[in-house]
């Protein structure tokens, strides 16, 4: 193996990883992030590419990351970061 090979990480290692880069991205951006680290639906579609219409629609079909009824910050659903981060990495595809 050359020193260039990333080792191969766990599902849990990679959530883990990417939620933490989630939450430095929140940082950077003035998102805000609850105590428990939930964001508003708009702010989710934002961290994912999305349009907010798209995450509520996908979230009405089932394929979107678990939401939570406990609103903040004037919006009525939140998303957990480790949520988000677990949907991105479930959603992964090696090839």
């Amino acid at each position: 193996m050359g020193d260039d090979v990333l080792p191969l990480l766990s599902l849990a290692d990679r959530v883990a990883a990417t939620e933490e880069t989630l939450a430095d991205h929140c940082r950077l951006t003035g998102i805000p992030v609850t105590g428990d680290r939930r964001v508003t639906e708009q702010h989710a579609a934002q961290l994912l590419g999305l349009a907010p219409g798209s995450l509520a629609k996908m979230r009405g079909e089932g394929r979107a990351p678990a939401s939570y009824r406990l609103g903040f910050a004037g919006a009525r659903l939140s998303y957990r970061l480790r949520d988000i981060a677990a949907w991105i990495e479930d959603s992964r595809e090696d090839f």
